[in-house]
């Protein structure tokens, strides 16, 4: 679980963009300037012209083949995944990370299946944790830096609060996938090496697509994940290109994109967040039947 201050602000908080005025002055540029993680633009794939059927070949065939048995359990019927990940049945795909132990000749999810794995929902190593505090408290300040005024009628302002604050409350799980540079402290050069750059994605992927299972597989509406990528090697633009090609894409392939909301993010440290299954935000007008017509 996370400790008070990494998750109490939301509480201490509720409604609290709130008030206009004196030192929040400032507020309006900053809402301003934090792009919105919900819109059509941050959660579709981009609209570049792609050839889809390579892409889909180059995803399952290449980048992602250790992963088929996970991605025919995802995979819904009737779309072109299925048909061709039927093909590509092959008990040897099922493996345990543990040589001492037997691989499964059916598909599992557990703390020693490889590549999908169950992962702990909270970080564990200390400087993990620091890190993810970090993130949380610029989430708060990016939600603060929003000007809600109460005493005016609901508009953008409050609108944005509400559904940035909401996709950040149903997240209860969180994960750091720190880039490894201890090999090239000597040669700040190369801190991106190649075989660095591999690793990092390798992780990242893994991260993102066991986290895409587990929420998934809980059935569980109104769910989410959170990773971290600290020091990633590039910008806010390159981690959506990432998400694009490598997860709303190929969700959209297996019939699953209507359950995901997969978006990226940069407060402090960049970020993916998925959601499973997040609700529409209930409506603030609401009829009392039983009330008296004079006061409707």
């Amino acid at each position: 679980m996370l400790n008070g201050r990494e998750y109490n602000y939301f509480y201490n908080n509720e409604g609290g963009g709130g008030g206009g005025g004196g030192e929040d002055d400032h507020r309006s540029s900053s809402a301003q300037s934090l792009p919105k993680t919900y819109d059509l633009q941050a959660l579709q794939p981009r609209k570049d012209v792609i050839d889809i059927d390579a892409a889909m070949r180059e995803f399952f065939d290449g980048t992602a083949v250790e992963w088929i048995p996970m991605f025919q359990h995802l995979t819904q019927t009737d779309t072109p995944p299925r048909r061709h990940l039927s093909s590509l049945t092959d008990n040897n795909y099922y493996y345990y990370d543990d040589d001492n132990r037997d691989p499964p000749t059916v598909f599992q999810f557990d703390t020693y299946t490889s590549p999908w794995k169950r992962l702990p929902g909270i970080p564990t190593k200390e400087s993990h944790r620091s890190i993810l505090a970090h993130f949380l408290d610029e989430v708060q300040a990016s939600l603060v830096a929003i000007p809600v005024d109460e005493s005016t009628k609901e508009d953008s302002n409050d609108l944005h609060f509400l559904e940035e604050g909401r996709r950040m409350l149903v997240c209860e799980r969180f994960h750091v996938v720190e880039y490894n540079n201890d090999d090239d402290d000597d040669d700040p050069s190369s801190s991106f090496s190649a075989s660095n750059r591999l690793d990092h994605f390798e992780t990242l992927f893994g991260t993102c697509w066991n986290e895409v299972y587990q929420l998934y597989s809980s059935g569980k509406m109104n769910t989410g994940s959170v990773i971290l990528v600290p020091g990633y090697d590039g910008n806010l633009d390159d981690l959506r290109r990432f998400i694009d090609l490598h997860l709303q894409r190929p969700l959209q392939w297996m019939g699953l994109d209507h359950r995901f909301e997969v978006s990226s993010l940069q407060r402090g440290s960049l970020a993916i967040r998925l959601i499973y299954m997040l609700s529409d935000m209930p409506s603030t007008t609401t009829t009392n039947d039983s009330s008296d017509p004079s006061e409707r």
